[in-house]
């Protein structure tokens, strides 16, 4: 009985350590996320504006926008 009980006393203790370790390793992740977000902050603004722009288009209207961007690269290729 008591080996039993020292048994779940180490296993908790490897748990401990366990979830300490991956607590580190997830603020070093959240550390580099907010890294990440604050250097690309200014360039992806405008990228967040286009993106809402384009979702704001209706689907057909889209679609004929890059077929006639197509078009113009193929015209000024010629």
């Amino acid at each position: 009985m008591q080996h039993q009980q020292q048994q779940k006393e180490e296993q908790i203790r490897t748990l401990v350590v366990q979830l300490s370790q991956r607590r580190g390793e997830l603020e070093k992740i959240k550390t580099t996320i907010t890294i990440l977000q604050t250097q690309t902050k200014s360039t992806a603004q405008p990228q967040t504006i286009l993106q809402q722009q384009t979702n704001q288009l209706p689907p057909t209207k889209w679609a004929d926008m890059v077929e006639e961007d197509e078009k113009n690269e193929e015209d000024e290729r010629k």
